[in-house]
């Protein structure tokens, strides 16, 4: 749903809150303004819906950013099909954080992706140029023996990707380790069965 809908000179669309479900997530997003393929919006915050009680073991994703500029987007696309596909997004501010219940049954086997640019290319995200700036992303899982948590978090994450739907995939990142360890991440998809990847830890 939404609270308002104004139209005016220069914007064709603006959105005080948009309220919706999306992947078994309930999704809050703020000041959204549309102007032909130009796109920027404010706070979003993703909460997961609970799991049922037959449910196997999965990620569970809780997200927010702080706002998101998106240039060059398909709006038709996003509304009848919900894939992303843009020229250049710009995300302020993300924040993921990931929990898995190593207790919970194992799911059927199935095939995965493996590389970085296959799991981004089948996510519903085409863009040119994707940035992530001043990002966090905490993942914690349950152990199945003691059911104690263990975790590990980034921050200060900062990304670009670019062609993350083609053959040519460049993924650059840094953030800190636990708050303190700076790490570097350089990836590249050199064809469609190999990539090259180098991680620089505390060398930034």
């Amino acid at each position: 749903g939404l609270s308002r809908l104004r139209l005016r000179d220069g914007i064709a669309m603006e959105f005080e809150r948009l309220s919706f479900t999306l992947s078994n997530h309930d999704v809050e997003l703020h000041e959204v303004r549309i102007d032909g393929s130009l796109v920027n919006a404010g706070v979003m915050k993703a909460r997961p819906r609970p799991l049922p009680p037959d449910a196997h073991e999965t990620d569970v994703i809780s997200g927010e950013w702080q706002s998101v500029m998106a240039s060059g987007l398909m709006v038709d696309d996003l509304i009848q099909s919900q894939n992303i596909i843009a020229d250049t997004i710009i995300v302020n501010g993300l924040v993921l954080d990931v929990v898995r219940d190593k207790r919970l049954e194992d799911p059927e086997p199935v095939e995965k992706d493996f590389a970085i640019s296959d799991l981004i290319a089948n996510s519903g995200i085409a863009a040119d140029i994707i940035r992530l700036r001043d990002g966090s992303v905490w993942y914690a899982e349950r152990s199945e023996t003691t059911g104690e948590e263990g975790s590990i978090w980034f921050d200060q994450l900062d990304a670009e990707i670019r062609n993350p739907d083609a053959q040519l995939f460049e993924f650059n990142a840094r953030a800190r380790v636990y708050g303190q360890a700076p790490i570097a991440v350089a990836y590249e998809k050199t064809d469609a069965s190999s990539f090259h990847m180098e991680v620089d830890v505390g060398g930034m």
